[in-house]
C-alpha cells in the first residue's frame, strides 16, 4: 500500500484518518492525497492518477461521493474503496461500487483498525484478486488485475494486445517477452505457449497437444519449441488443483 486518496471536505477528518493510516502503514514512500471535494478526485482519476486505496465521504460538496466512486470503477482501476459517512441509513446503493468497507463518522481508531484487519484477511485469503500491474496504454498508464488477463499476443510485429476477461483489450508497446517476465513474477498462472502468445491458465477451457481454447472461445496455437514446457506446466497446475491434464 503506497498511494492513498482521502476525499472529504472536513480537514479534521483528513488529519485523523491520515494519522491512522501512517500508524498502520509506516512506509517511507507512503503517499496520501487530500481532496476537499469529489470533483478534484474525479479530475485526478481522469488524469490517470492511480491509487491503491481511496476513502470517500458519501456526501461531499458539489459532487456526490457515489458519482466519484462510479467514475473510479468505470475507469477500470482496481482501487480498494472505503466509504465514510455520519449517516448509516440506506447503505444498499453503496454496494453497487464494490466497496471494501464502510467507516462511520466520527472516526474511531478501533473501527479503523478492525476494518483494515478484515481487509487484510480478505487479501490473504484471495491474494490473486490484488495482484495488479501497470500497463502503458498509449499516453495513459492502466492498472489491471493479472487474474483478469485471458491472453496476450503480438499484433503485426509492433504492439502487444492484451485481452481481458470482460472482453476489453489493452494495447502496449512493451515487448511481449518483457511483459511475460514481469507478469510471471506476479502470478504463477501466466505461461508462454508461443513466441507470439502467452496465456493465463485460469482461463483455459480446453486444450490438445497443439492448441488451447480459452474461455472466451479463442483458439491459440502451442508452438513446438514450447510444447514440452507447456505440457509439464499444465500437468503440474491441474494436479495441484485436483485435476490431471491430458492432451489429445
Amino acid at each position: 500500500m503506497k498511494s492513498i486518496a482521502v476525499v472529504d471536505a472536513d480537514i479534521m477528518t483528513y488529519d485523523i484518518l491520515s494519522g491512522y493510516i501512517k500508524n498502520l502503514f509506516p512506509f517511507d514512500d507512503l503517499k496520501i492525497d487530500d481532496y476537499s471535494d469529489s470533483i478534484e478526485f474525479c479530475d485526478a482519476i481522469s488524469d490517470n492518477i492511480i491509487y491503491d486505496m481511496a476513502f470517500i465521504d458519501v456526501s461531499t460538496p458539489d459532487y456526490s461521493g457515489l458519482e466519484a466512486a462510479d467514475m473510479l470503477r468505470k475507469s477500470g482501476k482496481h482501487t480498494l474503496l472505503i466509504f465514510m459517512s455520519y449517516c448509516t441509513d440506506n447503505l444498499i446503493p453503496l454496494f453497487e461500487f464494490m466497496p471494501s468497507g464502510f467507516l462511520k463518522k466520527p472516526l474511531e481508531s478501533s473501527r479503523f483498525n478492525k476494518l483494515m484487519k478484515k481487509i487484510a484477511g480478505y487479501m490473504a485469503a484471495d491474494s490473486s484478486a490484488y495482484d495488479c500491474t501497470i500497463i502503458r496504454n498509449g499516453k495513459n498508464n492502466v492498472r489491471i488485475a493479472v487474474r483478469d488477463i485471458v491472453y496476450a499476443r503480438i499484433n503485426n510485429g509492433r504492439n502487444v494486445i492484451i485481452t481481458m476477461s470482460d472482453g476489453s483489450t489493452v494495447s502496449t508497446y512493451e515487448k511481449l517477452s518483457d511483459l511475460y517476465e514481469r507478469l510471471s513474477r506476479i502470478s504463477g498462472s501466466i505461461v508462454r505457449i508461443h513466441k507470439s502468445f502467452f496465456i493465463n491458465i485460469n482461463h483455459i477451457s480446453e486444450f490438445t497437444a497443439r492448441t488451447i481454447k480459452m474461455d472466451n472461445e479463442a483458439f491459440l496455437p502451442i508452438s513446438t519449441p514450447y510444447s514440452s514446457s507447456v505440457r509439464d506446466f499444465l500437468n503440474s497446475w491441474f494436479i495441484q488443483n485436483g485435476t490431471a491434464a491430458h492432451s489429445e
